[in-house]
């Protein structure tokens, strides 16, 4: 069983890139324990040994709030968790590699953020998930998916990003939804859920 670990993110720093940002929950409280290693304020370099002594040592971060949205046309609050861990990802497939011994040049380092949303709507509530795969070596992201379910159904959506090109699909109980499409990326642009490592201190 893989051992968990708590991390600590600075409650004035995450408000100020909520506000900056607006994106669409602010921390209340973090609940965090003590950590060793590297001090959270002062982003790893990933070629730095320091990042691979903290990221590479078969553990997970995990880190909790009590956030704000709205939701038809009233404010609902719910919980998130944002879990930061690395593992192995297939270059060709973009998916987590279970045995990379099998085909090391296909293979490559990443840091992985899942973040959990779930909020309450009345008699039913909202469960979501946002997962943004980023290479661990300069932290460009490679592909990002999102889920949501509900009562009424479920959303699911992907992105797989390239140099200069984003591709997306989105699968949707809703009629009309559902779309395959491609979208230039402009150059030294970020995706909004790139946002949440400037947020954790990890960067470019």
């Amino acid at each position: 069983m893989r051992k968990i670990r708590s991390g600590a993110i600075d409650a004035a720093t995450a408000l100020v890139v909520a506000l900056v940002f607006a994106i669409l929950f602010h921390p209340a409280r973090v609940r965090a324990a003590k950590r060793t290693g590297p001090a959270a304020a002062k982003a790893p370099v990933a070629s730095d040994p320091a990042f691979g002594t903290y990221w590479h040592d078969g553990k997970a971060e995990l880190d909790g709030y009590r956030y704000t949205v709205t939701r038809y046309g009233r404010e609902r609050r719910g919980h998130a968790v944002a879990v930061y861990v690395t593992e192995r990802f297939s270059r060709s497939m973009r998916v987590k590699v279970d045995d990379p011994s099998r085909n090391p040049k296909d293979t490559f380092d990443v840091l992985k953020l899942n973040l959990i949303r779930d909020f309450q709507t009345g008699i039913y509530d909202y469960n979501t998930m946002t997962s943004l795969f980023v290479r661990s070596e300069d932290f460009e992201p490679v592909k990002v998916s999102f889920v949501s379910t509900e009562w009424c159904g479920n959303v699911y959506e992907e992105l797989l990003v390239n140099p200069g090109l984003v591709s997306q699909k989105l699968s949707s109980y809703f009629e009309g939804e559902s779309v395959a499409r491609e979208e230039r990326r402009p150059k030294e642009g970020i995706l909004e859920e790139e946002l949440f490592l400037l947020l954790r201190g990890l960067n470019r």
